[in-house]
């Protein structure tokens, strides 16, 4: 499992249920295929339409997120903020339970 951070402020997001470590100590990014839809948005889905496959607009391109302590088992994600929502609408992503207040 990988624990997402906001990279700008290192806030904690939640995990990313299908990314185990540890990594090889060289890789400093994980690689995602993404998708860009109709709206703009980045998504790891292609978007549903009329086109073909082999219509460019719907082929994936990699998205590349720096990872932090690629040695542990626990990888840390460290998503930029012009990532964030291609991370927080991922499949894979849980969000972190909200922290009680405290009275």
């Amino acid at each position: 499992m990988a624990s997402v951070y906001r990279a700008a402020s290192g806030e904690f997001l939640g995990y990313m249920t299908d990314l185990h470590g540890p990594v090889c100590p060289s890789i400093t990014h994980w690689t995602f295929r993404a998708w860009r839809h109709a709206s703009g948005d980045l998504r790891a889905w292609p978007e549903h339409s009329s086109r073909s496959y082999g219509d460019v607009g719907n082929l994936p391109f990699r998205v590349r997120i720096p990872i932090r302590n690629s040695e542990r088992r626990d990888l840390q994600l460290l998503v930029p903020e012009e990532l964030l929502d291609f991370i927080l609408t991922h499949p894979s992503f849980r969000a972190a339970a909200p922290a009680a207040d405290a009275a």
